[in-house]
């Protein structure tokens, strides 16, 4: 009797592509700063230092499933400010004693915050061809 190797289907909108570079969450005049790991058109997951989540927790920011956060993504220039993406956690998942795996879907997104995500999106999309 063959056995048959499931194909795994895609069920995704849109790619994600890896990518390498700094979101940020501003809480109480501090900054603090992610590593962005993948992003698509409607999501990104970034890596959340142990440290960091004790330290957001404790300004009463836990980074639950369901929670809204506010996300700083480097804008299109270069220049700052950074632009302001809305996302609400959709899981979080442990990497090691010190790091996590947050995934971010955006919500709500004005032209601006598209633009910047279409942006790095295409930027991204070129390296990967």
């Amino acid at each position: 009797m063959p056995i048959f190797k499931e194909v795994m289907k895609e069920r995704r909108i849109g790619p994600r592509y890896r990518c390498n570079f700094t979101v940020a969450v501003e809480v109480e005049k501090q900054r603090y700063d992610f590593a962005a790991h993948n992003i698509s058109v409607r999501g990104l997951a970034v890596q959340v230092s142990q440290s960091a989540k004790q330290a957001l927790a404790g300004l009463d920011m836990r980074l639950d499933v369901g929670d809204q956060v506010n996300l700083l993504l480097p804008s299109a220039d270069g220049e700052l400010p950074s632009i302001l993406a809305r996302c609400r956690v959709q899981y979080m998942r442990r990497l090691s004693q010190e790091s996590w795996l947050m995934g971010c879907q955006f919500i709500d997104l004005d032209a601006a915050t598209s633009q910047v995500i279409e942006w790095l999106m295409s930027s991204l999309e070129s390296r990967h061809n």
